[in-house]
C-alpha cells in the first residue's frame, strides 16, 4: 500500500497533470488553427481540463448526490410496531443470558440458525444453556447488508438491522445507515483503508434499539 500511495504521489498524478496540460496547448493550438477567436480558444482548452476532471472524479461527484439523497430519504430508525411483554428473541451477537437478565426477557438465542441455536433461559435469577437447539424465538434481530446493484455500482454500502416477526414475516422495525466509498478512482486508492468513508446515520445500540421495539415481559431491571 505504501508503494502504491508513493507512485500515486510522484508518478501517476504529475503524468496526469503533464498529459493534461499538453492536451490543453494541443486543443487551443487545435482550435487557433481553425480561426476560432480568443474565447472559442480558451473555451477549447477548458474543455479538456474538465475532461480530465471528470474522468477519474465525475462518478464521485455523481454517487455523493445519490448517496446524500439516500441518507436524507430512508436513512435514520423507523419503528412500525412495537411488542409488549415479549418473552425473547434470536440475534446472532447473543453469547450470554445477560440481556435476559438485565431486561426482563423469559430467553434470548444466539445464531443464524433456525435448527440449531445457544439458548439462554432464565428461571429464579438463573440461567440456563442450551447448545444446537431449535429456536423458539417468535422475533428475529438480522443484520444485514441489502445494497441494491446500482447503489454498490456508485460505491455506495447500504446496512440495514432489523426487527422482524419470523411467523408473518412482518417487520417491527428497521435501522438504515449508508457509507459512501467514493468514485472508481479513490476506491481503487484507498481500498486497503476502506475507500472515503462517508457515512450516513452511523451507529445505533442494538439493546436498545431491541428493547426499545420488544419490550421486556419482566419489564427492564
Amino acid at each position: 500500500m505504501e508503494l502504491k500511495l508513493f507512485l500515486l504521489v510522484l508518478v501517476v498524478v504529475p503524468a496526469y497533470l503533464l498529459l493534461t496540460l499538453v492536451c490543453m496547448i494541443w486543443a487551443y493550438r487545435w482550435a487557433a488553427r481553425r480561426k476560432f477567436e480568443k474565447i472559442g480558444r480558451s473555451a477549447a482548452a477548458l474543455a479538456v481540463a474538465f475532461l480530465a476532471f471528470a474522468i477519474p472524479f465525475g462518478d464521485h461527484a455523481l454517487g455523493y448526490v445519490h448517496f446524500s439523497q439516500l441518507c436524507e430519504r430512508e436513512g435514520g430508525t423507523k419503528i412500525y410496531r412495537t411488542v409488549p411483554k415479549a418473552e425473547g428473541f434470536q440475534w446472532w451477537a447473543i453469547s450470554s443470558g445477560q440481556m435476559a437478565l438485565q431486561y426482563g426477557y423469559t430467553f434470548v438465542e444466539g445464531g443464524v440458525d433456525v435448527d440449531r441455536v445457544r439458548r439462554y433461559e432464565v428461571k429464579d435469577g438463573t440461567v440456563t444453556e442450551y447448545k444446537n437447539v431449535p429456536s423458539i424465538s417468535t422475533y428475529v434481530v438480522d443484520p444485514a447488508d441489502r445494497t441494491q446493484p446500482e447503489e454498490r455500482q456508485l460505491g455506495i454500502i447500504r446496512y440495514r438491522r432489523m426487527i422482524a416477526d419470523r411467523r408473518t414475516g412482518e417487520m417491527l422495525a428497521e435501522h438504515v445507515s449508508f457509507q459512501y466509498r467514493g468514485g472508481w478512482l479513490i476506491r481503487a486508492l484507498l481500498a486497503g483503508f476502506g475507500g472515503f468513508g462517508a457515512k450516513c446515520r452511523p451507529g445505533i445500540d442494538p439493546e436498545r434499539f431491541i428493547t426499545s421495539v420488544l419490550k421486556p415481559v419482566r419489564g427492564e431491571k
